[in-house]
């Protein structure tokens, strides 16, 4: 009779052995848009400004695109040109 303790020794190494495959077949994954798009710097135009407290919410304009981004309290003009690093 087969012991407890060899069939799960024979159970471990079945998994060990048809878990190891050959890491030349897998396809690397590349990043997503959403990572590249973190370490971009972003130049935008700024389209509207609203102040609240301590915070400054700024709609502003990249590539045909609009879209809010908020910053601490700072003084923006219209159409004035700003540069951030980061976000999506």
């Amino acid at each position: 009779m087969i012991s407890k303790t060899s069939k799960l020794i024979a159970l471990i190494l079945v998994i060990i052995i048809t878990g190891c495959k050959d890491s030349s077949q897998y396809t690397p994954i590349k990043k997503t848009s959403i990572e590249e798009n973190h370490y971009k710097t972003h130049k935008v135009e700024v389209k509207e400004v609203k102040e609240a407290g301590i915070y400054t919410y700024v709609k502003v304009l990249e590539n045909e695109k609009e879209y809010w981004v908020v910053t601490s309290s700072t003084r923006l003009e219209i159409d004035q040109a700003c540069y951030f690093d980061g976000g999506t």
